[in-house]
């Protein structure tokens, strides 16, 4: 009877240690994922209020006009995009890896949406985002 139950015990304390591992495992990768959506809605801030959004038009009538068009279908910017845009892109690039595998996010497929609100500002838009970096995997 005592075997049976040091075996029991034993085997309990094997299932809470490995759900314990998984749940660590998954709230890291969860928190990892969280920082780089959070980087790459940084980014396109940056890249929306002060470059993209100068080229909507020449004056705050077309720029109004023309961000009144995106606002809801977006307008899709992909990293690698970004990327051209940025000053120091390799320093963008090393923080936007997998911590798990090691592997670089796909540029291509890793997009930011802007949507444009009203009243159209500089400062006036929601952000989603598309992180491509194989943490489904």
């Amino acid at each position: 009877m005592k075997k049976y139950l040091i075996g029991t015990i034993v085997f309990i304390a094997v299932i809470i240690f490995i759900v314990f591992c998984r749940y660590v495992s998954i709230t890291r990768e969860t928190k990892e994922e969280s920082n780089l959506e959070s980087k790459l809605t940084d980014l396109g801030s940056d890249f929306y209020e002060n470059y993209y959004y100068d080229l909507l038009g020449t004056n705050s009538s077309e720029k109004l006009q023309n961000a009144n068009i995106y606002s809801s279908s977006g307008i899709v910017v992909n990293l690698n995009e970004i990327l051209n845009y940025v000053d120091d892109p390799d320093s963008i690039k090393s923080s936007f890896i997998n911590y798990k595998t090691g592997d670089s996010c796909d540029y291509t497929n890793t997009t930011i949406t802007i949507y444009p609100t009203s009243p159209y500002s500089k400062t006036d838009y929601t952000i989603s985002t598309t992180l491509v970096c194989g943490f489904n995997k």
